[in-house]
């Protein structure tokens, strides 16, 4: 049975990734009743394959989520499709108040943003149609699949060197791109030292056969045969909300969160991407079980006093 147009939770979910469904599961299990409202964009929805994960490592993303909503059944747990956009403090002061795209308000003493990070992706031809494929953001996720491959790395910040030099863990053939940006001397050398080749020179094209990806074309002509480029250009919060609340970030656009995943405003909570730096679906389980022990701990002093 679909809840009401307005209603009433102990704690509402914005976002239905991994973080939000763990969170989800703890607080069920907590007797609490709890809605996880959740858009179905997951930031790997290009992925073929989930990595890193202890028992499930190699299953499909989607999959992973069918699994957590399904193991949901059995608790006061509501899952809503649609998205939010607006999340903010009730009138009163206690608790929070989520609208929703559709038009559906839903109130909760606790409110947990698990809504993730969105990575940016230059507007290079032929990069949409790879990614998730051959073209990658996370060498922990992806790197094993493309061991001794001919690799690019694309970044263009001040940790591009790092990253290139971080692709060296599954190939000693790797080719940093850096589209006409510029690094420091001293890391050109280093990274020359090791065996990175250096590209300077504009990207024109990701060339492919398919969801194979056969060449970067450089401006000029040139085509350099690669079988993967991992990007690697800085990511942003796939939703506003932490931005408009005024709540403190990392230099990644990550939230600054206290013990238990609090971020900052009475009862309100972030956990998995949108929270750390370090952005694995294990980490992001973990954080979300953090965040709802957390959330259960304030819930139940609440009502004890």
């Amino acid at each position: 049975m679909k809840p009401p147009l307005e209603e009433s939770f102990d704690v509402v979910i914005v976002g239905g990734g991994p973080a939000g469904l763990s969170a989800a599961l703890v607080l069920g299990r907590c007797l609490r009743r709890v809605v996880v409202i959740d858009a179905g964009r997951p930031r790997n929805r290009t992925a073929h394959a989930a990595h890193g994960f202890f028992t499930r490592d190699g299953a499909a993303p989607d999959e992973l989520i069918r699994l957590g909503r399904a193991q949901l059944a059995p608790y006061d747990v509501v899952l809503y499709e649609g998205e939010a956009i607006d999340v903010a403090p009730s009138d009163g002061g206690e608790g929070w108040v989520v609208k929703t795209k559709k038009g559906r308000t839903f109130r909760g003493r606790k409110c947990l943003l698990a809504t993730g990070m969105t990575d940016r992706l230059p507007e290079i031809p032929g990069l949409a149609e790879l990614f998730g494929s051959c073209v990658h953001v996370c060498p922990y996720c992806d790197g094993w699949e493309i061991k001794g491959a001919k690799v690019g790395a694309y970044a263009c910040d001040p940790g591009a060197g790092e990253f290139a030099m971080g692709m060296l863990t599954w190939s000693k053939d790797v080719v940093l791109f850096l589209d006409g940006r510029e690094i420091a001397r001293e890391e050109r050398e280093r990274l020359e030292r090791n065996g990175i080749v250096i590209r300077d020179e504009k990207i024109d094209a990701f060339e492919r056969q398919g969801e194979r990806l056969t060449a970067v074309l450089l401006a000029g002509g040139e085509r350099v045969a690669r079988d993967c480029v991992f990007v690697h250009l800085g990511q942003d919060q796939t939703a506003p909300f932490a931005r408009d609340l005024g709540l403190p970030a990392l230099e990644n656009g990550a939230v600054v969160t206290k013990k238990g995943e609090r971020a900052g405003p009475k009862g309100l909570f972030v956990a998995g991407d949108a929270s750390h730096d370090l952005q694995l679906i294990a980490i992001a389980v973990a954080e979300g079980v953090k965040a709802a022990c957390a959330i259960n701990v304030e819930l139940r002093r609440e009502s004890h006093r």
